[in-house]
């Protein structure tokens, strides 16, 4: 195999360079599929599946397109008969591994291939992400449904919970993954893509996600606490029924994002961007919306005490930037700022 056929197909290609990058996707999917995963069978135990997953999968993010190949050899060899990736066996031994802790136990391991290694929590966050979208992919070829039914390979199969207790995540790429029931305490996830993930039912509590890319992830009825999401980016996120103690969401980019039935306490979205945001059934208990722009968002049948703070934030009265307001609520009365469709204030 050519030197591991380029690291399994990453960016860093050295010495040969194939004339079509689809010739060199297949190479590396022969390479993981042959060498790795074929050979985890009822024979194996966990700690011999871990080192076949975890051994392609830490050096970088794995194309789709090797996926796409390696779905492939597994749909040939059922139709064959043949030796194939065991489902079962893979989910018991990846539920045994996790809870063991034999993630963390390989990053300190030599790697096969003569290279520098990412640093332990980039390891980490390959291997994970690598390994969730394995899974969802198996998982479908054998028929399993997901309880969400998205696109394949976006999310893994299964309720695991996982414990990133004081881990440094800093900057890592964990788009797609499922992260449902996952803790973070005292995380670090500054500036962490974790866009278009499922982090359904994760607890989040002193954890710092300064800058973090949320984008269309799925948030739904996590519990947040003094948690540091400031100057993220959060854009059409999904986070109804969410419980939000003391969490910082300053500056933040949240157009379009989904806050219904959620429970905000001590909270700051001070010049936060809420264009478009949808809060219905909400209920804030001193919460500060100061300087937010309101634009368009919809406010309807919340709950707030005299103790949440709207003294200059924007809302919007124009067609098709309509900001909807509890009965009763009078907006200047607050201290809003009325301004127009291209945000410019409204004169009295």
């Amino acid at each position: 195999h050519l030197p591991a056929v380029f690291l399994f197909s990453s960016k860093n290609r050295k010495g040969i360079e194939f004339a079509h990058k689809s010739v060199a996707e297949f190479f590396a999917a022969i390479k993981i599929y042959e060498d790795y995963l074929s050979q985890i069978d009822s024979s194996s135990d966990y700690k011999t599946m871990w080192f076949n997953t975890f051994e392609p999968f830490r050096y970088v993010d794995i194309p789709e397109e090797v996926f796409a190949y390696i779905e492939s050899f597994v749909k040939r060899d059922q139709y064959n008969g043949s030796g194939t990736i065991n489902h079962s066996v893979f989910m018991e031994h990846y539920n045994t591994g996790m809870s063991s802790g034999e993630i963390l136990l390989r990053l300190s391991q030599s790697p096969e291939y003569e290279m520098l290694l990412p640093l332990p929590h980039f390891q980490m966050a390959h291997v994970f992400r690598n390994i969730t979208w394995l899974i969802t992919m198996i998982s479908s070829l054998k028929g399993i449904k997901h309880d969400v039914s998205y696109s394949i390979r976006d999310y893994t199969y299964g309720s695991y919970l996982f414990n990133f207790h004081g881990w440094n995540m800093s900057n890592v790429h964990l788009d797609r993954t499922f992260l449902a029931g996952a803790q973070f305490v005292s995380t670090e996830l500054q500036n962490a893509d974790i866009s278009h993930a499922y982090c359904v039912k994760s607890y989040f509590m002193n954890a710092n996600m300064l800058g973090a890319d949320l984008t269309h992830s799925f948030w739904g009825e996590c519990a947040l606490s003094n948690t540091h999401l400031g100057h993220s980016h959060l854009a059409g996120v999904q986070m109804g029924g969410i419980f939000a103690t003391d969490v910082n969401f300053m500056h933040s980019y949240m157009v379009g994002a989904n806050f219904s039935f959620a429970h905000f306490e001590g909270c700051s979205f001070e010049s936060a961007n809420l264009v478009m945001a949808f809060f219905k059934g909400a209920s804030f208990t001193n919460v500060n919306l100061s300087n937010a722009n309101l634009s368009g968002a919809n406010l309807y049948d919340i709950n707030y005490d005299e103790n949440t703070i709207w003294h200059n934030a924007h809302y919007c009265l124009s067609k098709g930037c309509l900001t909807i307001f509890p009965d009763g609520f009078n907006p200047r009365e607050h201290g809003m700022i009325e301004v127009d469709e291209h945000g410019n204030p409204v004169q009295e």
